[in-house]
């Protein structure tokens, strides 16, 4: 994430402060280690993100696993414009169908009882 976003800032692109990719702002109560990926080709690091199944501060009134929410996407520029974005949003898509439906049906089975 700090290469990526310095490769932007030296462009003059608008990205995340290097203060802010730090254990101690990215790590908090809804985004512990296990919601840090880093996706691979080939054994490669490729790109790397935060997923999130609640999001307090942008989506207040959304309850939890109602939606996976992706933060700070980034591509390492050897694999750009090879499609990994559209990827990683696809899977993670998927990711969020699957569980909502298992929360949705443990959800029944609770009520069942």
């Amino acid at each position: 994430m700090r290469k990526v976003a310095a490769w932007g800032r030296e462009r003059g692109l608008r990205v995340w402060p290097e203060q802010w990719l730090t254990p101690e702002e990215l790590l908090t109560d809804e985004a512990g280690p296990s919601n840090f990926y880093v996706g691979a080709v080939d054994g490669e690091e490729a790109c790397a993100f935060i997923l999130q199944w609640s999001d307090r501060e942008w989506w207040p009134e959304a309850e939890p696993f109602e939606a996976g929410y992706l933060h700070k996407l980034c591509v390492r520029r050897k694999f750009a414009h090879q499609g990994m974005t559209a990827q990683v949003v696809e899977a993670e898509k998927e990711r969020a169908v699957q569980l909502t439906e298992l929360v949705a049906k443990l959800e029944g089975q609770l009520k069942g009882m």
